[in-house]
Order: C-alpha cells, then sequence, then structure tokens
C-alpha cells in the first residue's frame, strides 16, 4: 500500500517536479516517513460525479514498479530487503519504502559511493555507481542487480542517447563521478543527448592516466568509438574544466569540429604556477588588501559558512605542513576514491594552461564565500584569443546543481548550446 496525493493550484507552476521536490522536503521536517505520499499527482480540477463529489474512480492511477508485491519474485523481495537495511544505516533512518528515492531522503554523492561499496561488498562484485543516475528507489536497485545488461562499468556514461541535437560530453568535478549532475539534467531539452564522463579507476577495473594531457586523450579515444565524426559538444565542471579544456585543444589538434567548449564555475588558478617566482610573490602580496575586506563581507552575509570554509582551509594548509604528501585530500573525497583523487590532483598540479584559438562558454556562480581576483572570467579571459561568454547562475560551487538553481543552469547551459547550433 501507498499514499497518494492529488493537489490543485491556485496559481499557474510550470515546473511541477520542482515543486513536488519541495513539498517533500518541508514535509520531512514535520512528517514520519509513513505518512509522506510515496506519489503526487497536481490536477487543473478534480474529476466529479453527478451528485458533485470528487470522483475517485476517475482519478489517475501511479504507476508503480509492481501493483502487487505477490507479483514480486522472491529473488526481488530478497534484494529490496537487504537494500532497505544499507540505506537504513546509511541515511540514518527508521522507516524506508521500496519507491523512496535516495537523493529525496538525503542521500549525496558521497553517501552513495559508500552505499555502493556496502552493495558491491553483499553481492561480491563491481558495480557502476552511474547505476543510481535512472535507479534511485529500492525497487529500480533491487531490480537492476538482478539484470546485468543495466550493468556499465565504463567512464563515458550514456545518460540519455535519443534526441536530435548535438550530443553533449559532461566531464565530473573533484567528486570524480557524475552523480552532482542527475538533477540538472532532467531539465534540459528532451531532444538534448548528453554523456556523462567520470574518472578513470572509479569502478576499479581501469588503469589511471597521470596526466591531464593523457586522461583528456583516453577519454576522446572512448568518445570516437561512438562518433568518429563530430561535431563535438564538450562541458567540464570545476577540475573537469581543465580536462574539458585539453579535450578541447587536442580536438582542435586532430583536425575534427569542435562547436562548444563549456567552463563550469573553473578558476584557471594554475596558469600562475609556472610564473616566475617574483611575479607569484607580488600577486600573492597584492591580493591579500582583497581577500580580508572580501571575508568580513561574506562573514556579515553567511557568518556559519564563512566560518566553516576558514577552519577546513586553515585545516589544510597544516595538514599540508606536517604530511609528506604535496596533495591533501580534500573532504569531497570519500576513502573509496581518495587514491584517485590524489592522482587526479597531482596532474591537474602538472597541467600548464597554454592560449588556445577556441571559443569558451564560461558559467560561474553567483554566489561565493572565497575572494577570486577575476570574478567574471574566473582567469579564462587570457588563456583564450576569441570572445568569452559568460553566463551568471543563481546558487555556490554545489548548490546551483541543485534545486532549485538547477533549472536554471540547465536553462542557461541548453540556450548556450542552441546559440552555437552545433
Amino acid at each position: 500500500s501507498y499514499l497518494v496525493a492529488y493537489v490543485t493550484l491556485k496559481e499557474f507552476n510550470n515546473d511541477d517536479e520542482k515543486l513536488i521536490y519541495f513539498w517533500k522536503q518541508e514535509m520531512r521536517m514535520d512528517l514520519p516517513l509513513v505518512m509522506i505520499p510515496e506519489f503526487f499527482f497536481i490536477l487543473e480540477k478534480f474529476p466529479l460525479t453527478d451528485d458533485h463529489k470528487i470522483d475517485l474512480n476517475a482519478l489517475p492511477k501511479p504507476k508503480t514498479e509492481h501493483s502487487d508485491a505477490a507479483d514480486i519474485n522472491q529473488f526481488q523481495q530478497e534484494n529490496e530487503m537487504w537494500l532497505i537495511e544499507i540505506w537504513k544505516g546509511i541515511l540514518r533512518l527508521d522507516e524506508i519504502g521500496r519507491n523512496d528515492d535516495f537523493f529525496e531522503l538525503g542521500g549525496t554523492s558521497m553517501l552513495a559511493v559508500k552505499m555502493i561499496s556496502e552493495i558491491e561488498k553483499k553481492i561480491g562484485a563491481k558495480l557502476p555507481l552511474s547505476i543510481l543516475l535512472k535507479n534511485t528507489t529500492i525497487a529500480q536497485l533491487a531490480r537492476s542487480i538482478l539484470s546485468s545488461d543495466q550493468v556499465h562499468l565504463g567512464s563515458l556514461i550514456p545518460i540519455k542517447t535519443e534526441g536530435s541535437k548535438t550530443p553533449l560530453y559532461l566531464i565530473h568535478g573533484a567528486g570524480l563521478n557524475v552523480l552532482l549532475f542527475k538533477s540538472f539534467i532532467r531539465h534540459l531539452d528532451k531532444e538534448q543527448p548528453i554523456y556523462g564522463i567520470q574518472a578513470f579507476g572509479i569502478n576499479g577495473d581501469q588503469d589511471i592516466p597521470h596526466t591531464i594531457e593523457e586522461i583528456a586523450k583516453k577519454h576522446l579515444e572512448e568518445i570516437f568509438e561512438i562518433d568518429p565524426i563530430g561535431p563535438y559538444a564538450i562541458a567540464g565542471y570545476s577540475l573537469g574544466g581543465y580536462i574539458a579544456f585539453e579535450m578541447a585543444r587536442q580536438v582542435k589538434e586532430l583536425g575534427k569540429e569542435l562547436c562548444f567548449l563549456g567552463i563550469i564555475d573553473t578558476y584557471a588558478y594554475n596558469k600562475f604556477r609556472f610564473a616566475n617566482e617574483p611575479y607569484r610573490y607580488l600577486k600573492k602580496v597584492k591580493r591579500q588588501f582583497h581577500k580580508f575586506p572580501y571575508f568580513v563581507r561574506s562573514f556579515t552575509r553567511q557568518p556559519k559558512n564563512a566560518l566553516m570554509y576558514q577552519f577546513h582551509l586553515i585545516q589544510n594548509r597544516v595538514l599540508r605542513l606536517f604530511s609528506e604528501d604535496k596533495v591533501i585530500i580534500q573532504t569531497t573525497a570519500s576513502e573509496e576514491t581518495s587514491e584517485i583523487y590524489k592522482i587526479y590532483s597531482e596532474a591537474y598540479e602538472k597541467y600548464e594552461l597554454a592560449k588556445q584559438d577556441i571559443k569558451i562558454h564560461l558559467f560561474h556562480v553567483k554566489e561565493r564565500l572565497y575572494y577570486l581576483d577575476d570574478r567574471k572570467y574566473l582567469g579564462w579571459k587570457d588563456l583564450s584569443s576569441k570572445d568569452i561568454a559568460v553566463y551568471e547562475v543563481p546558487g555556490d560551487h554545489q548548490t546551483f546543481l541543485q534545486p532549485p538553481n538547477d533549472a536554471n543552469f540547465a536553462h542557461a547551459l541548453q540556450a548556450a548550446l542552441d546559440e552555437v547550433s552545433c
């Protein structure tokens, strides 16, 4: 059995999914899980009988995974039972239903990594993290575990292959996986194919390249296998912005057509790493005069977040002083991915940005706790001989990919893709 909510709105709403997501989040603050509807229907008006009562038989029925528990085969039921126990432990919840969504219950990409690790221990086999892009409920995940043909262990993840537009290849951030993109991609045009690119080694079965150049080359080899002709639309988020930039350079070098390069909130920090020492020292001294007043403003607006950011910043610097490793594993890296993160961080440290004849579409967030020398172009203006198209999106470095900001970013990205007419 399950609860269904039927709702009529006083005002027009153009995004039912976002509204339902908001309702569920609000309900979880005040109600036990058993009292939160599993399904929501937004109706223009309620169907009525001849005597003007609500016609219950005419209300739309939810499409459940199975209408009767008796129809579920034994293996499916067993998988669901132990999956629920794993979720309870990871999400710290007492009650979880078979149609509950992992991310709507508070799951994050880091918790997803932990959850997949627990599942792998249970079944004794590797399971790709990307399985959670389309299988986010207990019922869906249990069925996918039984169906081996749904398992994909490569770094190129086909998220949506249908559509008439040029496919977009979207590269992971510092989290190394593509689960952060799950929310916003549903707001892209229905004709927009999209492939996610996760880090090598994330599934434990691949050799990991040790330079950005090699990483980019291997990703392109995978892309060329499914699309040898092009044109190519490439975008990278955070750390992935460097990989996307290098992939774009190599596409041009190979004489293939690059129609779109998106840099998503990536700051071109390391273009200064290879400058001469006096220049770097003067630049560091100069920026201190701007950093302090910026921190004061950030603290005034968001005191808790500003203090937490400064705490983690100081913590990393102290750890670096007493660590033999040059790279400190950030809190965004889980235990399972820390070694991969270290390799990618070292590759980033060694990568030297160079000016290219490539148009950059730069997306940067509106809110930021830390000071940047170049808040508009994020350091990329000197790295392209062509104009840079700049798009400001609401949210900070992480929340712009989450509701309610995800729709705004998706629309900006889609508009930029459509404008270049790949």
